[in-house]
């Protein structure tokens, strides 16, 4: 039996290593035999350096490798020169940027035997595609091109120098057209054609028309790793439908197109080699800048679910102080496609979500950590009993974890002035602690699965929260210091009427948060 490939970025080790090749030559024959200049985006550990190395392969003419593939007799086998430039391996951040591209160049000149003389990295890359092109017609494989800018996203200032480096790099790539057989760029994040790729305006993104020529779909899945999945039903005493069933419900789910929908590779290889169902993506797959900025810009979660967007929403992605959070998280993979339709004007619409429990779960605990400032054990203990109070109507149960888990918080959300504040500051910061506490419930309760609506708008008024569990409906409000006051604005504005003919218990819920003591005051209830 085939070994699982689990982190391989080699084509050639899944010969040696006897491992399962998901074959994609048949997707990678379409970028073959029409060669351009193409870009690829997509979330790392989905395949994309595999992808290229596969490229790079082909470009070599190792035909031996491909004997088991689609494409294996459907090219005429050619050795072209190629130029592979790694970005995610280059040593920029000791060596300045354009020090780290000369150093690779040289590399790649010694491979060849050429000898370069020009010193700045995009005469120096001109110089090597001329004369390698003496050889044949050249291909350009980048991997990972934004790693300069994603990793000084929140200083700015470096990444723009960075971005004009990579501009003038980038710039000489099209003059050059008539020595070059294809270039292939790949990264995570799909910076405007106008702050990076404004010289390089004949290249095309296949980001979206490209949807299965990464990661796993499930076909794919069933038919090459059927034998593990089958010791993942027998490990579980479970059929294997379950288990597929499991499978797509925790990795499944990402699409570019709103219809062809494919797992991440890393997350499900991981969890059949280990023989469980665990979160591996997240510790892996999460560029450091996305934590940098969910910190800063404290995104509550609530913003970023379930909403639909226009084809502008995939092309404002640049380098700037007000970054916009929700193209990012697509970028990175915490917001994926999950259906496409049209308006009455025949515009298309994408409606954006999480892709999966994984990735939900991963996302809600790093905000979680983020708001709560506590570590990953504090807060999943405590969300644990939090779920238990919800599901039992355990009231002091549930007041003791939301104290345990807003204890000791700095509360830097809202950094008002310190002069004396007059009245119209003094509500906006009132509203603002409340809407923090409330964020703080949201994030936990959605962590933990339990369903709550938040900000319910009703003829009477807007309800914060509605929580639902098996045989309970809390109808919550949150006020700042006082909870009895909350309450009874429930009862005032009768919230708790459209819920008349629920066969679930009713519970008329105020929470209120004491600042200053950074605790939750007793909660006061009753039954409707």
């Amino acid at each position: 039996m085939k070994r699982i490939p689990l982190g391989k970025q080699h084509f050639s080790q899944f010969k040696s290593q006897n491992l399962i090749y998901v074959d994609k030559t048949r997707e990678i024959y379409e970028l073959v035999n029409e060669p351009n200049y193409y870009f690829y985006s997509h979330p790392r550990r989905f395949g994309k350096s595999l992808t290229v190395d596969i490229l790079k392969n082909i470009y070599l003419g190792n035909k031996e490798l491909f004997d088991e593939c689609w494409i294996y007799d459907k090219i005429t086998w050619k050795v072209h020169p190629v130029v592979h430039l790694d970005f995610a391996n280059l040593d920029f951040s000791t060596k300045s940027l354009s020090k780290a591209i000369s150093d690779k160049l040289n590399e790649v000149s010694l491979e060849y035997e050429i000898e370069l003389f020009n010193e700045s990295p995009k005469d120096k890359f001109r110089e090597l595609i001329t004369k390698l092109s003496s050889l044949g017609r050249v291909v350009v494989l980048i991997d990972e091109y934004d790693k300069p800018l994603t990793d000084y996203i929140t200083d700015v200032d470096k990444a723009e120098i960075n971005r004009e480096i990579l501009r003038e790099f980038f710039g000489v790539l099209k003059p050059l057209g008539d020595k070059i057989e294809l270039v292939f760029i790949t990264g995570i994040a799909r910076f405007s054609k106008v702050s990076l790729f404004s010289v390089l305006n004949n290249l095309v993104d296949i980001t979206f028309s490209a949807p299965t020529l990464v990661g796993i779909t499930q076909q794919e899945l069933e038919y090459y790793f059927m034998p593990y999945i089958k010791i993942l039903a027998e490990k579980f005493d479970v059929s294997i439908e379950k288990i597929l069933k499991r499978l797509k419900q925790m990795y499944n789910g990402y699409s570019w197109n709103g219809q062809d929908f494919v797992y991440n590779p890393f997350s499900v290889l991981t969890a059949l080699q280990d023989k469980n169902f665990g979160s591996y993506w997240f510790a892996t797959g999460t560029p450091k800048f996305l934590i940098k900025i969910l910190k800063e810009r404290k995104v509550s979660g609530q913003e970023i679910e379930a909403h639909f967007v226009n084809d502008m929403f995939f092309n404002v992605f640049d380098i700037e102080e007000n970054l916009d959070v929700p193209p990012l998280l697509f970028q990175t993979g915490y917001l994926t496609i999950k259906k496409t339709t049209y308006d009455n004007q025949f515009r298309k619409k994408y409606l954006l979500g999480y892709p999966n429990q994984e990735v939900k779960e991963a996302f809600l605990q790093s905000l979680l950590e983020i708001y709560t400032e506590k570590k990953y054990s504090t807060v999943y203990t405590a969300t644990e009993y939090l779920k238990t109070g919800f599901l039992e109507k355990d009231i002091p149960a549930i007041q003791k974890q939301l104290n345990i888990l807003l204890s000791d918080i700095s509360y830097h959300l809202f950094p008002f002035e310190k002069r004396k504040p007059d009245e119209v500051r003094k509500q906006q910061e009132f509203m603002a602690w409340e809407g923090y506490f409330q964020t703080i419930v949201y994030l936990v309760l959605q962590y933990i699965g339990i369903n709550i609506q938040c900000e319910v708008t009703k003829k009477e008024g807007r309800l914060d929260a509605i929580i639902e569990v098996d045989n309970y409906i809390y109808v919550v409000e949150f006020k700042l210091n006082d909870a009895k006051i909350a309450l009874q604005q429930i009862k005032d504005r009768n919230y708790a009427h459209a819920f008349q003919n629920t066969n679930k218990q009713i519970i008329l819920m105020g929470i209120g948060f004491d600042r200053v003591k950074k605790e939750v005051l007793p909660i006061e209830w009753e039954l409707n």
